[in-house]
């Protein structure tokens, strides 16, 4: 039999195997967009790229409702049901049913959409095939690999699509009227992934399946609606502002912001890998031994913040070059957008994201929505002032006022708690949210 200290060795080398190994792979899953993004905007003219940010921003509304928070409750559950195969099948079946019917109902409504919208109707080939960017977030379970910190093999199966459909992009998009291909291949990753992972050897399979009642569809989807409403409401600050600066602008400012933004967004990729490994631990931790998940959260917060943090200020010094070798002359608009964006990594990365693993393993999950409906309203209220006149630019620093709003928020959220809370299990750190 193992000892305790045996067991927590192996637990410790099984955490960093799956930081490393994230990195590896992962480095692979977020390069293989940069490689191509040159391909791709010098193949489609400026407009035609912004009409595909612009479709698949309004199909990320539908993955958004798909989603549902599983991401992070379903993963929480399963971490903490994994010793019991059946309570594992049991979550994993009950959500991925919850996803099929949310998925069905939020298309619906974005088909409605798309009929009343002559802009979005005007584009129904490249809509149709977006249509497989949440269709592709039924389809590939992330929750469940996360859960069961077997994230080695889910990188492994998004980074083999990816680098399949990033040659296919580069090999077949030649032209702008290739747009609706381009839109089909960039919407594929996570569909083309749950493929990719089922052909994998010993990666985790489907468990048997466990038929759930309505009443445990429904249970879970209250379970998850806190965690739900605080992801909606960071729309209003993140899809919500491509679609209004779309609306505002044209596509060419979507076009711009997306360049900008698309680096940015591979600067928090960096800490994507530490995150995911670490969050059912943390979940694990702070149910049986809050100091060592206090410790883990902070020591990771330490590191996250030195490696982003020098990421970001060597990329808003080398703005100019980066944008001119990856997007080309015309796109020089992007350079400030993505100097100004550029700080928010580390606000997400190092700070956010794990005062965020904290509240929803604590249960904290109705403040956080109160966290982000306030920075949502503000950033609706600073859109109207700031694109007609800004454009990109704008947007831009809407999103940035917005994140580093909510960061402080959750930072403060989470400081009170500890605070307040001390030992407390997470039932009663719970308990003491709602007086806060």
């Amino acid at each position: 039999m193992m000892t305790r200290m045996q067991v927590g060795d192996l637990s410790r080398r099984r955490l960093y195997m799956n930081v490393v190994s994230l990195y590896a792979i992962q480095g692979l899953n977020y390069l293989s967009p940069i490689v191509v993004l040159p391909f791709v905007l010098r193949a489609l003219s400026t407009e035609g790229y912004g009409t595909v940010v612009l479709v698949q921003s309004l199909m990320s509304y539908v993955v958004l409702f798909t989603d549902f928070g599983y991401n992070l409750t379903a993963a929480r559950d399963i971490s903490l049901a994994r010793a019991d195969p059946r309570a594992v099948a049991r979550v994993f079946w009950t959500t991925s049913i919850a996803k099929s019917l949310l998925f069905l109902g939020s298309m619906s409504v974005v088909v409605l959409v798309v009929v009343c919208v002559p802009l979005f109707r005007a584009q129904m080939a490249i809509v149709v095939v977006s249509a497989l960017l949440p269709l592709g977030s039924v389809m590939f379970p992330q929750w469940y690999f996360q859960g069961l910190e077997r994230l080695t093999e889910a990188s492994l199966a998004q980074a083999g699509s990816k680098i399949l459909l990033a040659a296919a992009i580069i090999l077949v998009v030649r032209r702008p009227a290739d747009a609706w291909l381009c839109a089909l291949l960039m919407a594929a990753p996570q569909a083309l992934g749950a493929l990719v992972a089922l052909a994998i050897p010993g990666a985790p399979r489907p468990p048997p399946f466990v038929r759930p009642a309505m009443r445990e569809i429904a249970a879970s989807i209250r379970g998850s609606v806190h965690m739900f409403g605080s992801t909606l409401a960071t729309t209003l600050y993140g899809r919500t502002t491509v679609v209004a600066l779309g609306l505002f602008c044209g596509t060419h400012a979507v076009a711009i912001y997306n360049v900008g933004t698309r680096f940015v967004a591979a600067l928090q990729s960096l800490a994507t890998p530490v995150t995911q490994a670490i969050y059912p631990r943390v979940a694990s931790l702070l149910h049986s031994a809050p100091r060592e998940a206090w410790n883990l959260i902070q020591r990771t917060a330490r590191w996250l913040t030195l490696l982003v943090g020098t990421a970001t200020l060597i990329l808003a010094v080398g703005a100019d070059s980066v944008v001119r070798l990856a997007a080309g002359p015309g796109y020089a608009g992007a350079v400030t957008v993505l100097r100004i964006s550029a700080f928010t990594a580390v606000a997400i990365s190092a700070i956010a994201v794990p005062c965020q693993m904290v509240i929803v393993s604590v249960e904290l999950t109705r403040p956080l929505l109160r966290v982000y409906l306030i920075a949502g309203v503000l950033n609706l209220c600073l859109l109207p002032l700031l694109l007609p006149t800004w454009g990109a630019n704008g947007a831009a620093v809407c999103f940035l006022v917005a994140e580093c709003v909510a960061t402080l928020l959750m930072m403060r959220l989470v400081w009170i708690h500890r605070a307040q809370a001390g030992g407390a299990p997470p039932g009663q750190i719970a308990r003491i949210s709602t007086s806060a």
